[in-house]
C-alpha cells in the first residue's frame, strides 16, 4: 500500500468552508455542533494512523504536522471558544500517544540516544516542539537583546522547519512559543502540558545544566498536576 500518508485519506474536511458556516451562522452554532465535528474527524484520523502505524511501524509526522497546520490557517490558536478540544489538540494527543518511548531489548554502547525514537524511524521535531526547547534554554540563559531577535537566531540555527518544508517565520513561532509558554505556567486558563512533551525534548537540552534542570523541574510539576 502507498506509503504517503497523504493517499491514506479520503475524507479531507474543508476547515475554510467550515469556517464560513460557523461565521455566517449557517452552521455549527451550538458548542456540541463543533465538538462532534472535531471529534468525528479526528477518530477517522486515529483509525487510519493505527493501521499506517501497524504496516509501517513508525508515525507520518510530517503529515499529521500538515494537518494541524491546514487546520490553524482557519482556526487559530487566539480566540478559541472554552472547554473543547480542537482537532489540533486531539491531533496533536495522538502524535504524543505514538511518541512514547518504545522499550528496547538491547542498544549499540556506541549509539547515542535518539530523541522521539518510533520503532525504528526517528520522528522529526515540530515548530511546537522547538518552541518547548527555546522556552528553557532561554530560561536559563543570558537574554541578551531582545526575545524576538532570539527567536530569529534560534530558528536559523536550528533550521526550524514548518509543515510546508519551509523556515518557520518569527511571527508563526512566537505564536507557538507563547501557546506552550502558557500551558507550562498554566497561565490564561490554558490545559497544562503533558509531562511527555517535555520529556521528549530533553536531550537537546543535556549541554545546558540549568535549562536541563528546569525541565526536569517542570515534568515532576506537571505530572501532579496531572494526576
Amino acid at each position: 500500500m502507498e506509503k504517503d500518508f497523504s493517499k491514506w485519506l479520503y475524507l479531507k474536511i474543508d476547515w475554510a468552508e467550515v469556517l464560513y458556516l460557523y461565521n455566517t451562522g449557517k452552521k455549527y452554532q451550538k458548542k456540541q455542533d463543533l465538538v462532534a465535528l472535531f471529534w468525528n474527524s479526528y477518530i477517522y484520523v486515529e483509525f487510519k494512523v493505527k493501521d499506517y502505524f501497524s504496516k509501517f511501524s513508525e508515525l507520518p509526522l510530517a503529515e499529521l504536522n500538515n494537518l494541524i497546520f491546514e487546520f490553524r490557517q482557519n482556526f487559530p490558536l487566539s480566540d478559541r471558544i472554552k472547554g473543547i478540544n480542537y482537532y489540533d489538540d486531539l491531533i496533536y494527543l495522538l502524535i504524543e500517544k505514538y511518541s512514547s518511548p518504545q522499550p528496547i531489548e538491547t542498544q549499540p554502547e556506541s549509539t547515542p540516544p535518539k530523541l522521539q525514537t518510533i520503532g525504528k524511524t526517528n520522528v522529526e521535531l515540530s515548530v511546537p516542539d522547538w518552541t518547548i526547547i527555546f522556552y528553557y534554554l532561554d530560561e536559563a540563559g543570558t537574554k541578551e537583546g531582545n526575545k524576538i531577535d532570539r527567536m530569529e537566531k534560534f530558528i536559523e540555527k536550528n533550521n526550524v522547519i514548518n509543515p510546508s518544508g519551509t523556515l518557520t517565520t518569527k511571527s508563526n513561532f512566537k505564536k507557538e512559543y507563547h501557546e506552550i509558554e502558557n500551558r507550562i505556567n498554566g497561565k490564561n486558563g490554558k490545559k497544562p502540558l503533558p509531562p511527555q512533551r517535555i520529556k521528549t525534548i530533553l536531550s537537546y537540552l543535556e549541554s545546558d545544566t540549568n535549562a536541563l534542570q528546569r525541565a526536569k523541574n517542570d515534568i515532576v510539576y506537571l505530572t501532579e498536576e496531572k494526576e
